[in-house]
């Protein structure tokens, strides 16, 4: 299979640069599309924010698709899996890149799972919130038919996970309160759920996960609402991550708006929504990576439950102090408005993540991570756009065993039909797939056995499937038994090979993190390629969330790709020294030239060395030449401090140099010394090398110290707070209570002084320590505290403490009412950080029930509809209101009304208004049209008692009977009626209602009904 090199897809006058070079991964090929195909598409960065507000009311118009014939190739294997239809969605973006965690295996058979759920079919989704299914075993509740929320607002993009304690807990963003929201409850699967709004600040796109070592620590990242939602900058970023942590459940928040070090105006101007993920922790570990287009990939680690953070960037995409900002105007400088990675002021293709991207720790805490491959080129400062190349395909891969080199490709689209590149319909990838703004290869997600296994879900194109249109995407499964060194076959686990899904649409696969037997995925899929609610624009309608069940042992365990990197170690030693050279740790075998089987050997020649590395995919072999030193050595000093006073202690050391000489200014020969003097110091090194290298390191006098007190300045009673002096070099420390530490202790009401010391001056500072203040308790309403139940919520505030426990168990600072159930007296204990308490006035909250929607009956006699119910009502014709129609019966003038249906809604003495009524049609179509049978027809009807019958088949004598409701004859007579003949009858003296007429000959006899008012 022929390989098509990035390189040569943009050889049109554009420079091309990768901020790292790609290593190598052995063992398969991946086709691309044809270099004349790939084409770049815009994507405009301000408009992340019509993907939450748009108001759209577009609604679904079926789509017809025609089946097509095609050959399943080489290159995967159909997989047996179970597939169950468990909800269903017309708002189709469940993601704008990277998914959440919105399945987790219980461990004990069960299963819970969420996703973005509405059924109102436009872009508005008035009713969009949290689709909830659960699996007890044996199987799935019904298909829900409305958001999980109880107070019913609009949320979107939920995360689920449970706590070690058995709460399940989903977090969502709330687009009504423009905050987070949390529902959690105490048994998983059952009971009702609890809302509490868990951030005070305006937070959208969440990702959250539970760990910590008791397993009720609950994380959660998401973006401050950047400015295109009517947020803002947080630090110099706009849109910027957010941590927020919570140790005890969701009860308290000790960590909120936290800003990760490195994820920060440091490298960013902005991030992007949806694009990073948290993985499930392990005990305290925690680990999340940033994927955001055109910009660095970086991986957060937290080895101390979120405590501390070690950053990693394993995609570069601009080196050094250079930021990118698609609104910026300048070319060169620390923030620039094009793709430029040298500095020389010319746009260059960036070659990085599309925004999809997942991370998982395996048993031994190690992250492993994969995202989606794209390239961008930004040409134009300024104008808040980028192009992508929507023809991309690779799905890559990166560990923490990887150090600095760069991520690898392990996947991508398959080459089908063997022609050595991937096709696409019409030859276009801007509009031949489905626009997702990502890679032909895209959306992982991936879970860990009990054994260490990892397993990779994502979804791709499938070259052979398409509605003529547009390819369809379907998603394909692979796995890897040995920490991410071979991978095996991808598997197509959404072709059952019966064609069940041949022409489905199959995207936003998310795994359960703990895979058994089975892997277990929950999916969305339709019949249109691409989405509605952004990219292609489709029709709205309904999509499908379903549950996939892949036996683990039904996959394709041949090696598809292998991992494998050139000899590391030192090359340069002297004679009768050696050096440790490294293969790649993914081999199952070693050949070296020097005869040795090991990974790693020693090498004493100055030669070339080889070694042929084993893998399941085959054999790659690697060289590396050794050398003795042609120029000086190279030696580095470092200092134990860069600032001291004559008279401190000085650690100095110099770099291991291959037998190297050491000798120091001072006059010393070991490689490391001690001094106690500031100045310059230098050592020279000489080993086998012709000339010596030398390296120096200047110790200087410090400034003059400037006295600062850190630490807690408020004790409770009793108590006391500890104070530290900051650091300053050589200095001595003296306390107004006459201790010389560094820290010290102060009991509340006094004030401490410390004046730090040393050789170049002294300061001095001050703080007092009080007492924690007594809390006060006191609840303000936001808004009416009396509300009718359905039309709004009342929502409390507290204030006068750290913690609030409030009378109905709820903590936090605020509580949202919306049932009736709800309606009663309201305080609040506060509490401070001592533990001391006290309890606030109470509020009294009222929520009028809302009464019954009334039943509407319809009497054709008087042409009269009555609803049931008391009070003031009002009634509705198609939805529009009647005016000046409030009593409990509406008589409306039957021309008014024919095929119409009508509704009635009543407003209790509370004010209280009911939801509407079942729609009630009185005359479902013009009688004239329904009484127009084949005999004969009347009209008009109905009619004042002035009418005619047009006699139609009934010709030659006829007898015309009238009766009423009892049955009684009202009138009757002959006549001899030729066809189309109009009789002329006149009963206006008869009372008004329904009468039947009668037509009969010798032989027929009709009767149809009529009307008079």
């Amino acid at each position: 299979m022929k390989k098509i090199l990035l390189l040569g897809l943009f050889a049109t006058g554009i420079a091309t640069a990768h901020a790292q070079s790609a290593s190598p991964a052995k063992g398969v090929d991946f086709p691309q599309i044809p270099a004349s195909q790939m084409k770049a598409a815009k994507f405009d960065n301000n408009k992340i924010s019509g993907y939450e507000v748009g108001t759209s009311s577009s609604t679904y118009k079926p789509t017809k698709t025609k089946k097509k014939t095609y050959s399943y190739l080489t290159g995967s294997a159909k997989a047996p899996a179970t597939e169950t239809l468990i909800g269903n969605t017309t708002y189709d973006l469940q993601s704008n890149s990277s998914l959440q965690n919105r399945v987790v295996n219980n461990g004990n058979g069960t299963l819970s799972v969420v996703w973005t759920y509405s059924s109102s079919g436009d872009l508005a989704a008035a009713d969009r919130g949290t689709g909830y299914n659960f699996y007890d075993g044996t199987s799935w509740n019904a298909i829900p038919t409305a958001r999980a929320e109880p107070n019913n607002e609009k949320t979107g993009w939920p995360n689920i996970a449970t706590t070690t304690g058995g709460v399940e807990v989903s977090i969502c963003h709330n687009i009504a309160q423009s905050m987070l929201t949390m529902l959690d409850r105490p048994t998983i699967g059952s009971g009702t759920w609890k809302q509490t709004e868990v951030t005070l600040t305006d937070q959208v796109w969440n990702r959250m996960a539970i760990g910590g070592a008791n397993g009720m620590s609950i994380h959660h990242i998401s973006l401050r609402a950047p400015s295109g939602l009517g947020g803002g900058p947080v630090n110099g970023v706009d849109g910027a991550l957010l941590y927020f942590r919570s140790q005890d459940g969701g009860a308290t928040w000790d960590k909120q708006d936290e800003v990760i070090p490195g994820l920060d105006s440091t490298n960013f101007t902005y991030m992007s929504g949806d694009s990073y993920h948290i993985a499930q922790p392990k005990g305290d570990t925690i680990a999340l990576t940033y994927f955001g287009g055109v910009n660095d990939v970086i991986l957060a680690k937290s080895t101390d439950n979120g405590d501390n953070w070690t950053l990693t960037k394993i995609v570069d995409a601009f080196p050094g102090t250079v930021k990118y900002d698609p609104d910026a105007n300048a070319t060169t400088g620390n923030v620039i408005g094009i793709s430029d990675v040298n500095g020389d002021g010319v746009a260059d293709t960036i070659e990085t993540s599309d925004g999809t991207g997942w991370v998982l720790l395996d048993h031994s805490g190690m992250a492993h991570v994969f995202f989606g491959e794209m390239s961008f080129l930004d040409d134009t400062p300024g104008d808040g756009s980028w192009s992508f190349f929507p023809g991309i395909s690779g799905l890559k891969y990166w560990n923490e065993s990887f150090g600095d080199k760069a991520p690898v490709i392990i996947t991508g689209a398959l080459d089908l039909d063997g022609n050595g590149q991937l096709d696409i319909i019409g030859g276009d990838p801007n509009t031949g797939v489905g626009t997702y703004f990502m890679s032909l290869a895209s959306m992982p997600s991936a879970g860990i056995d009990a054994a260490g296994n990892i397993y990779l879900v994502y979804s791709a194109i499938r070259e052979d499937l398409s509605n003529s249109i547009q390819n369809y995407r379907h998603l394909y499964a692979m796995m890897s038994s040995d920490g991410g060194c071979t991978w095996s076959t991808p598997v197509d686990v959404t072709d059952d090979g019966l064609g069940t899904n041949d022409f489905n649409e199959c995207v936003f696969g998310s795994i359960a993190n703990l895979v058994d037997n089975s892997i277990h995925i929950v999916y969305q899929r339709d019949v249109e390629p691409g989405l509605a609610v952004r990219g292609d624009e489709d029709a709205f309608g309904t999509n499908e969330i379903v549950y996939l069940n892949v036996p683990t042992t039904d996959l394709n365990t041949t090696p598809f790709t292998c991992i494998t990197f050139p000899i590391e170690g030192d090359t340069i030693f002297c004679s009768g020294d050696s050096v440790q050279l490294m293969a790649s740790s993914c081999g199952t075998g070693y050949s070296w030239s020097s005869g040795q089987t090991t990974q790693n050997v020693y090498a004493t020649n100055f030669t070339t060395y080889t070694v042929t590395v084993t893998t399941g995919c085959g054999q790659d072999t690697y060289t590396k030449t050794t050398s003795s030193p042609a120029t000086a050595p190279t030696v580095t000093v470092t200092a134990s401090v860069i600032e001291a006073c004559n008279g401190d202690t000085i650690s100095l050391m110099a770099s291991s140099v291959s037998q190297g000489t050491y000798v120091w200014s001072t006059g010393d020969s070991t490689q490391n010394i001690t001094v106690n003097a500031v100045g310059t110091y230098t050592v020279t090194v000489t080993n086998c090398a012709p000339n010596p290298g030398t390296a120096s390191v200047t110790i200087n006098l410090p400034a003059t110290p400037t006295a600062t007190i850190s630490g807690t300045t408020t004790a409770c009673a009793g108590d006391s707070a500890m104070l530290t002096a900051g650091t300053e070099p050589g200095a001595s420390y003296v306390w107004s209570n006459g201790a010389t530490s560094q820290s010290i202790y102060g009991l509340p009401g006094n004030t401490y002084s410390v004046t730090v010391t040393n050789c170049a001056g002294s300061d001095n500072t001050s703080v007092s320590v009080t007492q924690e203040p007594a809390p006060t308790a006191t609840v303000t309403p936001n808004g009416a505290t009396t509300i009718c139940e359905g039309s709004g919520s009342v929502v409390l505030l507290s204030s006068g403490g750290d913690s609030y426990v409030w009378s109905d168990g709820s903590t936090g600072n605020f509580i949202t009412l919306t049932d009736a159930s709800q309606s009663g007296d309201y305080f609040v204990t506060a509490f401070n950080t001592c533990g001391d308490s006290t309890v606030s006035a109470s509020t009294t909250v009222t929520i009028f029930t809302q009464p019954a929607a009334p039943t509407v009956t319809y009497d054709s006699a008087t042409i009269t509809f009555t609803a049931t119910g008391t009070g003031t009502f009002a009634w509705f014709n198609n939805g529009n209101v009647v005016l000046n129609e409030i009593g409990s019966t509406y008589t409306p003038n039957w021309q008014d009304i024919v095929g119409d249906v009508i509704t009635a809604t009543v407003t209790d003495a509370n004010g209280c208004e009911s939801s509407a009524s079942a729609g009630n049609t009185g005359i479902p179509t013009g009688i004239e049209e329904s009484n127009k049978a084949e005999g004969f027809a009347i009209y008009p009807n109905p009619n004042t008692g002035e009418f005619n019958i047009e006699f139609k088949g009934t010709v030659g004598r006829n007898h015309i009977s009238i009766k009423n409701l009892l049955g009684q004859v009202v009138y009757s007579n002959y006549t001899t009626a030729s066809n189309n003949q109009i009789l002329n009858l006149n009963l206006s003296e008869l009372e008004k209602g329904v009468y039947f007429i009668t037509v009969s000959d010798e032989t027929n006899e009709e009767t149809q009904k009529v009307v008079i008012k």
